[in-house]
Order: C-alpha cells, then structure tokens, then sequence
C-alpha cells in the first residue's frame, strides 16, 4: 500500500483512496447510525410494553374491588392483595416471552405481589429475588444493570395508577437486542465491509490498468524512437530521413520556401577500418555523428543515410546558405581530432554534396546531391561540392556544372 500511495502515480492513487473511503464512510456512518436508531427503537417499545402493563395491571385491580364496601388498595390486607392480583400472574406469563425475562408487580414496600412463571406469587421480597434489579428500579424507570450471574440485563419500570404498585419488566440485553447486538449484527457489517474489500480491488485493478496501458504508451514511443534512430550513433535513421525529406519537400511546396539537403561522406573510411579496426570505425562515425550534431539548428535534420554516409535536411536554406552550412561542418571535423585508446589521436576529413530544391522530388534531390559528393571525391576529397542544374541536360551532369563552395584553398561561391 506504500509503495502503491508513493508510487509515480502516488497523487492520483491517494485521490481515489479518498473517493473510496468517502464513498465507505458514508455508508458505515448511516449503518452505524441505523444500529443506534434501532437500539433505541427496541428500548422505547421494551419501556412500552410496561406501560401496558402497567395500565392493565391498574385496571385489572380495579376492576377486582368493590367500591360499595369501601375496597381499595390501601385497606386490603396481604392475603387479600394476593388473591386480588393472584389471575394477573397468567397475563404477566405473555407480557416478556424472552427466555430468562421476568415480570414483577411490586409493593410500596418491595414486596413482589405477582410475578410470571409458576406460582405467579412470590412473599418475598424483590431485593431478595435480584438485588441489582431492585436496586436500579428503585432509582430508575429504565436502564441496564448487571443482574445474577453477571449477565447484562435491560429493565423498565412503571408505576401502576391508583396503586402503590410498580410494574417492573427485566429481560437479558443478549436476547433483548439480539436483533441489533447479536451475531445477526455482523451480517450488514461483513456485507459492508465485502463491498469495500471489493471496491478496493477494483480501485488497485483501475489502477493496474491505467499503469498497464502507461507502460503500453511508454513501449510504444520508445519502440517508435528505437525504430527511427540509429543504435550506433544515436541519430536518426534512414527510415526517420526519408519521413522528414517527405514532410520537408511538402512544407517546401505550400509556403514556397527553400530546401537544401547535404551529403557527407568521411573520407578513406574503408582505409582507416582496415587500420584501425572495426571499433575505430564505430568511434570515428559518433565523432562525426557528434560533430554533426553540435553545429546544426534546431529544424535541421541530421541522421545516417547508411555506412559512412550522413544526410543533412536544411529547411528554408538556399544554395548560398547551404554552402555556408556545409563548409562550416567540413571544417569543425577536419580541426577536431579522434582520440583512439592506445594510438594517440586521428584527424579525419569529410567530403559533402550539396542539393538544392527546386521542384524535384526526394529521390532526385538525393541524387543530385550524391552526384556532387562523388564530384568532391574524384576532385580530391575533404570538399563541398554543390549541384547546379542550370546548365545541365536533362539526365546528365556536365563537368562545369559542379561549383566548388571552399576547401583547400580553393575559391568558394
């Protein structure tokens, strides 16, 4: 759960741990709010049910003496209160049917005068029966105690009118509130809690999920960088050049703007493989991979067309500009040198072609420029050479056709 909440995506995976949970809480605050209302439903119809009692109790008695001879209750004597009450012991059988309940119809003085179960009568007194019981009515109208054996009980007492009696109701709270404290209280719960163990596992599954198809994405453009860009030089590839020359040319086109593309090509890199060996040859194309690089925009595109060979797409260049570019680079890498481990330093030089668009399409832009490249090869190498077509015939190139942009001395455009 750490690692989960302090992940990458910890902001996002606590903000719906806290959905989560206010969705959880809200429930288990209502559950536990209905548990309490129910607690005391139960309570009000227990300290019902001895007014009832009670009530009936009244008019039981009353009903029992004979007003014209002056009876009441305050003038009957012990054995006369008994066998007046002695039938109110088989109703008080039916008022708590809960096993280990008890209802008792006490006197002024304590003494139980009816009571449920066998005998329905009692001469002793409450206190002897349950004290606790006794004690808390005396003192309450409704309440919990802790009766005989230690067992909490729930009790409620009324007074019974135009008596000094009381009508004292006590049942065991476990079989009272069973319905509400009992195991049966545990089945919402388990459900509660079922739904919120689900709801996590559907918040972790969500997350795997977004994390999955993040991870998808990540391959994905990393696959796609892996599939444009050289693995020895770490520029780009053929196949991204060809892609950008297409997408240039068509830039070119709808604004009209200029395009020029380079061919390099380092010089005798077949002599200095075979001399150096084949990781000298690896080490001599990043150097000037990493020559290349440092000395272009930001818009231009630098990647290896294949072997020895680099391409370089100069957006909105024209011919004076690309020849500027071109010799600018031939000179950075013929004055920076190659360090090889053991042999001291290299110089290495480089032969580039320039071609500037004019309306032809990519492959015949490309063309042009490898045509000027093999001119600055046959003249000598670590040149710029830059394609000129307007002297040309269709499909052939004449020799004065192939200007000479510096190099050796030799006079530049």
């Amino acid at each position: 759960m750490r690692a989960w909440l302090l992940g990458a995506r910890g902001a996002r995976n606590a903000a719906l741990l806290i959905l989560w949970a206010v969705c959880v809480g809200a429930p288990a605050v209502l559950l536990a709010q209905s548990q309490s209302s129910n607690m005391r439903g139960l309570e009000q119809r227990f300290g019902l049910r001895a007014s009832i009692t009670a009530s009936f109790a009244s008019a039981f008695v009353q009903e029992r003496l004979d007003p014209q001879r002056g009876q009441t209750v305050d003038r009957l004597s012990q054995a006369e209160i008994l066998k007046a009450v002695a039938p109110l012991g088989r109703y008080l059988d039916n008022v708590v049917t809960l096993a280990g309940a008890g209802t008792y119809v006490v006197d002024s003085s304590g003494m139980v005068i009816a009571s449920n179960g066998s005998g329905h009568a009692s001469s002793h007194a409450l206190r002897a029966i349950d004290h606790a019981l006794a004690s808390a009515a005396a003192h309450a109208n409704e309440g919990s105690l802790s009766s005989r054996g230690h067992e909490e009980s729930w009790f409620a007492s009324r007074p019974i009118a135009g008596t000094p009696w009381r009508v004292v109701i006590t049942a065991p709270s476990r079989l009272l509130f069973e319905a509400v404290r009992g195991p049966a209280r545990w089945v919402p719960w388990t459900l509660f809690v079922g739904f919120g163990l689900l709801g996590l596992a559907a918040l972790a599954m969500f997350d795997r999920l977004i994390a999955s198809r993040q991870r998808l994405t990540t391959l994905n453009r990393e696959l796609d960088r892996v599939a444009r860009i050289d693995s020895l030089t770490e520029i780009h590839n053929r196949r991204h050049l060809e892609e950008a020359l297409r997408a240039a040319l068509g830039a070119a086109r709808r604004h009209s703007s200029n395009l020029a593309l380079l061919i390099v090509d380092i010089d005798h890199f077949k002599q200095f493989n075979d001399s150096h060996g084949h990781l000298a040859g690896d080490r001599a194309l990043c150097h000037v991979a990493a020559r290349l690089a440092d000395s272009l925009r930001v818009e231009d595109v630098l990647g290896r067309w294949g072997g020895e060979e680099f391409i370089i797409v100069l957006p909105g260049a024209d011919a004076e500009r690309a020849a500027m570019v071109a010799e600018r680079l031939r000179t950075h890498i013929a004055s920076s040198s190659l360090e090889l481990p053991g042999e001291g330093s290299s110089a290495l030089t480089v032969t580039i072609g320039v071609s500037c668009w004019s309306g032809q399409d990519a492959e015949d832009l490309v063309n042009q420029a490898d045509t000027a490249l093999y001119a600055g090869k046959a003249d000598g190498r670590n040149l710029v050479r830059l394609y000129r077509d307007d002297a040309a015939a269709v499909g052939e190139v004449q020799a004065d056709d192939i200007a000479r942009i510096g190099g050796n001395g030799r006079t530049s455009l």
